[in-house]
Order: C-alpha cells, then structure tokens, then sequence
C-alpha cells in the first residue's frame, strides 16, 4: 500500500477511488478467496483496514522521522518533495493545536480499553461467558447495568486482581 500511496494525502478518504482499486487488485493477487465468500463483504473489510495500516503509517512517519529529523526518503518510496510537504503538514499551526488538543484529551482518559481498533470480536466472547453464568444461576453484568456498560466495563477491566478474582465478579458484589 506504500508503493501506491503518497504520503501527503492527509487521511483515507483523499485517497482516490483508482487508487483504492490498485491496492485492492494487488491484494486480491496475494490471497484466494473461498468460493463461498462474497467479494464485496472481503472487500469492505480490506478497505477499512487499509484506512487504519494508513493512519498508522503516516502517524509512525511523523514519530520516527518528523520529529526526530530523521529521512525515510532511503527507507520509504517517498520523494524529497513528498517529505518536505508532510513536514510542512506536520509544523502546520492548525496541525500542531488539534495534536495538542488530542493529547490532552487522551491524558485525560483513566480507563483505557484492551481491545485495539475497532475490535468488537469480544462481544460474542463476553454473551456466551453470559449465558453459562445464567445456567449456574450466578447474576450477569449486563442484566445489573446494560449491555453498553457492560461492555464498556469488559474492555477495560484488567484480566484479574491480585486475589485472582475477576473485576467484573467484584462489580457484581
């Protein structure tokens, strides 16, 4: 996706249609898909992927080369006049408010959740431990509070205490 991308487009939805095409016909040259799969549900999936490895890329750009001073221009298909652009980008006052503004808000976070980007994967997880709590008959989490707080308190509890016991058994308490 790099060899495709230039690194001055400022997020995923300034990146143009034939070039999310490209990306996605040399990704489809590297995997076989199962004959049962819907293309276009792969697809989508691919897609929103792309957009995070992009936010991510540009991100580690401006931390490991930005501000250190450092040139990935060796490292990266990246021009001196790309590069000079996503410095200026960088050192842009408007760029710099938000970045502080985003910093600090993230300071301000006390519960941070363990689940990375966009990973709802758990869910499922957290309603069978449910259903096997209610067949011993031992009171569930979401009944007490809600599914949306229920699950807010999941991702972010740590996976035990010291005692061994789990956070979501000492909020039942």
């Amino acid at each position: 996706m790099r060899d495709f991308l230039d690194i001055t487009i400022k997020n995923w939805s300034g990146v143009s249609n034939n070039e999310k095409m490209k990306i996605w016909d040399k990704i489809k040259t590297r995997f076989q898909f199962p004959r049962n799969v819907l293309e276009d549900l792969v697809k989508a999936y691919t897609m929103k992927q792309c957009a995070v490895s992009f936010r991510n890329w540009r991100s580690e750009m401006n931390v490991k080369y930005a501000k250190t001073g450092m040139d990935p221009t060796t490292k990266y298909r990246i021009t001196k006049g790309q590069w000079a652009v996503f410095l200026e980008q960088r050192n842009d006052p408007n760029f710099l408010s938000q970045s502080e503004t985003n910093s600090q808000l993230a300071k301000r976070n006390k519960y941070h959740h363990h689940l990375g980007i966009g990973n709802q994967h758990q869910v499922p997880k957290w309603r069978q431990e449910e259903a096997a709590k209610k067949v011993v008959g031992l009171p569930v989490l979401s009944e007490q509070l809600g599914e949306r707080s229920a699950n807010w308190i999941r991702a972010r509890k740590p996976k035990e205490t010291e005692t061994g016991v789990s956070f979501e058994d000492l909020m039942l308490d």
